[in-house]
């Protein structure tokens, strides 16, 4: 093969990968302060007395929780002056607590038989417009309606894009790292090919690679396809099997911190045909 694609083995290049030598600091407690103080500022100059983020990636961006939403709500409630109010299951404390990279002074928590909706009609507190994280599902929305009549909805995307669309050098740090890493994953997959490999056995070791260099959760996502399956954006239903002549597509990212890497590589695996480069 030419350049630097095939001739090496997953276990060679596993072998020699190692953690990340410099890695970039984690998002600071300061740092998250000042994102609250930002949002309280954004907040206030639409109009609003508070703001409602559900878990997720604006969660994890204000307070570090790196959770999912799901069925159950996980909030933070922060009014324009005072501390967060958190919304939380009642047996979700303690990992909460664990996740949680402020302080947190007032941790409101429901059972399964009690309606969180309720918790934070009542956290408002007089509020009469609650600006609410645009990610936050229809259903808690309009439970939250429910509870609180008398307080107007409005989206709070206006806040949550204000704060996270500017990235501080602390955040840039990570994403680079991030970016870094998993470019030197695809240089080592590259070198793995051979002819008869499947695109699994390659999704596979770009997950161990990219382990194998600090990202401690592997990929965030792995597409790997061969021959007619990279004409298609997100290839076929199938575990693509590498043949001489074959464009290769490899399309993956890593979490660092909570910030995303997303690369893509096309190339060829052997000679190609017109067609193909064209």
């Amino acid at each position: 093969m030419a350049g630097m694609i095939g001739g090496s083995t997953a276990e060679r290049e596993l072998a020699s990968l190692s953690p990340w030598a410099n890695p970039a600091p984690v998002i600071t407690a300061q740092e998250r302060a000042r994102r609250m103080d930002r949002a309280r500022e954004l907040t206030a100059q639409m109009g609003a007395d508070a703001l409602l983020i559900g878990a997720g990636a604006s969660l994890r961006y204000f307070t570090g929780v790196a959770w999912g939403a799901t069925e159950r709500l996980v909030a933070m409630l922060l009014p324009i002056k005072g501390d967060p109010i958190f919304i939380c299951p009642a047996f979700e404390l303690g990992s909460f607590e664990a996740s949680l990279s402020i302080p947190a002074t007032d941790i409101r928590l429901w059972e399964e038989d009690e309606s969180p909706s309720a918790l934070v009609a009542d956290a408002l507190n007089g509020a009469k417009t609650l600006a609410i994280d645009p990610a936050l599902a229809f259903l808690f929305v309009d439970r939250i309606r429910q509870a609180a009549p008398g307080v107007s909805l409005v989206s709070g995307a206006a806040v949550v894009d204000g704060c996270r669309s500017i990235k501080s050098p602390a955040e840039i740090a990570l994403m680079s790292q991030a970016m870094d890493i998993t470019l030197e994953v695809h240089r080592r997959a590259a070198r793995i090919l051979h002819e008869g490999i499947r695109a699994s056995e390659v999704i596979r070791f770009i997950d161990q690679a990219h382990r194998a260099l600090g990202a401690s959760t592997g990929n965030y996502f792995c597409a790997v396809q061969f021959g007619r399956s990279t004409a298609f954006p997100h290839g076929l239903p199938q575990d693509d099997v590498l043949r001489d002549g074959d464009l290769v597509l490899v399309d993956t990212g890593t979490l660092i911190d909570g910030y995303h890497s997303d690369i893509t590589r096309t190339y060829a695996f052997g000679e190609v045909g017109d067609k193909i480069r064209r």
